[in-house]
């Protein structure tokens, strides 16, 4: 079949104004009618750093109908303290009576250049298992999962088996006023992650004002003892799962966790669903708190990433990497770790006293350094997998003895969890 790059039929061109309605008719017909809704509200310029010349439509020229689009969401994501301007694509679709053709990598193509135009470092995506392996991605961030459990088992066995709090406290309705408040909670509520994101009060109000029937409607509630807010937590109504979902939580005591809970069940019961998602980071309280009820835990998915510019990602992050060297045994080390990466180039992460300069012009013999595709390397770099976990799954997969207890140093198997930023 004719590839969509030979065929002037088929233009790749940045959304307008005038493609609006078509693009939220495009959406909520390729998806779901609430993906329309939610295309409408990026498409008003209502999320930060998101507007109309961030998506991209694919037309047919004969036609002038939208057959293919995606969206870029620009956000930050923080690593160990350093910030990353990372890209995301988002509302990938095809029309099914044209998909085959190559559109795809069409877009993807025009969205490389979007991306380098925003000087980001990341590109990620949640997307079909599979498929966006084909475009450089690899697994790399835990997505979702989270302990599902049924409201009758928690009225049945809950309360016996997890303490019961001091004293339960109010809660409301998040308020705009409130976001900036809220803000230290979410940092605190990211604090263990090696890799999170980043929200601001302004991304809080855009994700709370969605409309009811949109895609990522969500509900933010404050924990409040007396008249000082102590926490939060966000519910999501879920049609589709039949039940309530318990998106984020944070507390200081508790007193706050249990009160959470137990207004995420409270709302269930109301809206009538018969249970109860936590889909929240397995760090977070409430998931093993919910285990010991009777939950059944559901393991998460991933985010998909690619750096885009190895180089350039690893020096914006030594910061981090030269802090964690100076808390272990590597303190003021001096040497270097040669990364191959056989599909792609060779990096040369060198260590003077302790600083971090990386180059990508790295040169060794057979048996040193570390033979990687950069799928793994992405894996390792991103605390995801450990080298033993590589070693185990890929024979190809190689790490010379002496530099390996500096390179599990420099990039252990840490914790990560991803919020969206929509």
């Amino acid at each position: 079949m004719l590839s969509a790059t030979a065929n002037p039929q088929f233009e790749v061109r940045t959304a307008t104004e005038k493609d609006l309605d078509a693009l939220v008719a495009f959406n909520g017909r390729v998806f779901r009618p609430p993906a329309g809704v939610w295309t409408r509200s990026l498409l008003r310029g209502g999320r930060p750093g998101t507007s109309i010349r961030h998506f991209l439509v694919l037309e047919d020229r004969a036609t002038a109908q939208i057959v293919a689009s995606l969206c870029m969401l620009l956000q930050e994501w923080n690593l160990g303290g350093v910030s990353i301007p990372v890209s995301q694509m988002e509302l990938v679709g095809t029309d099914p009576n044209f998909r085959g053709r190559g559109f795809m990598r069409m877009q993807a193509m025009r969205l490389a250049q979007m991306e380098r135009a925003e000087r980001c470092l990341l590109s990620c995506v949640q997307g079909v298992p599979g498929l966006y392996q084909k475009f450089g991605y690899e697994y790399a961030i835990p997505l979702k999962g989270g302990t599902w459990i049924s409201l009758e088992k928690f009225a049945g066995c809950g309360s016996s088996r997890i303490p019961q709090p001091g004293r339960v406290l109010s809660f409301r309705r998040a308020v705009p006023a409130d976001y900036p408040a809220l803000v230290p909670f979410y940092t605190e509520a990211t604090r263990s992650m090696l890799v999170s994101s980043s929200r601001t009060a302004a991304l809080w109000a855009y994700q709370d004002g969605q409309p009811n029937d949109s895609e990522h409607a969500i509900e933010t509630y404050v924990l409040e003892q007396g008249a000082r807010i102590v926490g939060y937590f966000r519910l999501r109504h879920s049609s589709r799962l039949n039940a309530m979902v318990l998106r984020e939580a944070q507390a200081q005591t508790w007193d706050g966790w249990w009160t959470a809970l137990k207004a995420a069940f409270e709302a269930a019961a109301a809206s009538g669903f018969n249970s109860l998602l936590l889909q929240l980071p397995r760090t977070n309280p409430l998931h093993q708190t919910a285990q010991y009820a009777g939950g059944d835990e559901i393991p998460p998915f991933a985010w998909q990433v690619k750096v885009l510019d190895w180089v350039e990602f690893l020096n914006r992050i030594a910061p981090a990497l030269e802090a964690r060297m100076a808390a272990s045994l590597f303190a003021n080390w001096t040497g270097s770790i040669v990364v191959r990466l056989r599909d792609a180039t060779t990096l040369h992460i060198c260590f003077d006293q302790g600083r971090l300069k990386v180059r990508a012009d790295g040169q060794a013999g057979a048996s040193d350094g570390v033979d990687a595709t950069v799928g793994m390397f992405t894996q390792l770099a991103f605390g995801y997998r450990s080298s033993e976990d590589l070693l185990r799954s890929h024979p190809d997969f190689r790490v010379a003895r002496s530099i390996h207890f500096a390179l599990d140093t420099l990039f252990p198997k840490l914790p990560s969890y991803i919020y969206e930023t929509y």
